[in-house]
């Protein structure tokens, strides 16, 4: 990373370009990061549905 970096800043002569590429993936991946809550609440939400539902069927299999 750091020789991409230097070799940026030798081509451009500035300190801009590679300021500027470093905070757009910084940005980047907050933006990736955003939803990440939102399906991790859907994912322990459908786990919860998947296990009531195996609960009510070893219920009904008892139950004959």
């Amino acid at each position: 990373m750091m020789r991409m970096c230097r070799s940026t800043i030798e081509a451009t002569e500035s300190y801009v370009v590679p300021f500027v590429v470093s905070g757009t993936m910084i940005v980047l991946g907050d933006v990736i990061c955003l939803p990440a809550r939102r399906v991790a609440r859907w994912e322990a939400s459908r786990h919860r549905v998947q296990q009531q539902q195996q609960q009510a069927r070893t219920t009904e299999a008892g139950a004959d």
